[in-house]
């Protein structure tokens, strides 16, 4: 019985779940280590102008950091808003993680002068942190912590191809029309950066579909976010 009991907590989707108060918590504390030190890392000369918030890798972890910090105040007071909130920020954070991991890793391992300068040496443990354990907290959390998402197939094509745009123009912002991108494989001339920014947003839905589709449909009809007294 106390078996059963426990297990029905683990999984429990409602707000107030130990569990996942518990991953947020550990991922918060993480992240302010690990955004601190990203923040410190010096970069070559060609890409001081844009500073570290042109990479998406840390603009995905940011809003993955945001998107716990949302977790853990869900679990502590409830409220359906904050659902909804929380429920946004895990399907944006979700998508933009895995086409950090999906774009690194196959560059990274293939052809790695694609994603990293000649001579840039990225350390294990800070290529784990940051290319790794985002994305599979998230997963952890999708699919034991959370319901499925409630988010339009359309509403989620338009939040993806928005995202991506948006990074464009970011980047733009931060570097100028003329300036030298981030990842080599977006030094390319403008049609094809749109391209790839296309493609980029494009993938990002793929992901929030499969994600969407293959979490397990909650046995109840309707979802509930109480508050906890």
């Amino acid at each position: 019985m106390a078996q059963k009991s426990l297990s029905t907590r683990f999984f429990s989707k409602k707000a107030g779940n130990p569990f996942a108060l518990s991953l947020a918590w550990v991922f918060i504390i993480q992240g302010i280590h690990t955004l601190s030190y990203l923040q410190g890392m010096p970069l070559p000369p060609y890409l001081l102008k844009g500073g570290h918030h042109q990479f998406l890798t840390n603009i995905s972890y940011v809003i993955t950091w945001v998107y716990f910090i949302s977790s853990a105040l869900y679990h502590l007071v409830g409220g359906n808003s904050l659902g909804h909130i929380k429920e946004y920020l895990s399907a944006i954070a979700l998508s933009a993680e895995f086409i950090v991991v999906s774009v690194y890793w196959s560059m990274r391992l293939f052809v790695p002068t694609l994603i990293v300068q000649k001579g840039q040496i990225v350390p294990l443990d800070l290529d784990l942190l940051i290319h790794v354990m985002p994305f599979a907290s998230l997963v952890i959390d999708y699919f034991f912590f959370c319901e499925r998402w409630n988010i339009g197939a359309s509403t989620g094509l338009a939040v993806m191809l928005g995202f991506a745009f948006a990074y464009w123009k970011w980047l733009e912002h931060l570097i100028g029309l003329d300036g030298v991108y981030p990842y080599p494989f977006l030094n390319v001339p403008v049609p094809q950066r749109a391209v790839i920014f296309a493609v980029v947003g494009l993938c990002a839905y793929g992901a929030f579909l499969l994600f969407k589709y293959i979490h397990p449909a909650s046995t109840k009809s309707s979802r509930v976010h109480k508050k906890i007294n």
